[in-house]
């Protein structure tokens, strides 16, 4: 992770709202893309479990 995507990632994770806003989903989906290189894929807002796979994945990078 580069450094800028460790601010931002870190600033997500000191959020205590657990609602995903669009602006922290886009953030979600641009930041997987660029860490594990595949393209931008926006999936279904509605589909919790995959966004929590994908958080799970960011947070592995992070804490690495």
């Amino acid at each position: 992770m580069t450094q800028e995507q460790k601010q931002v990632w870190k600033v997500f994770r000191e959020n205590e709202n657990p609602d995903l806003t669009d602006k922290e989903y886009d953030m979600i989906n641009k930041l997987h893309a660029e860490l594990f290189n595949h393209d931008l894929w926006e999936p279904c807002t509605c589909d919790h479990e995959f966004f929590q796979n994908m958080i799970s994945d960011i947070n592995k990078k992070y804490d690495g």
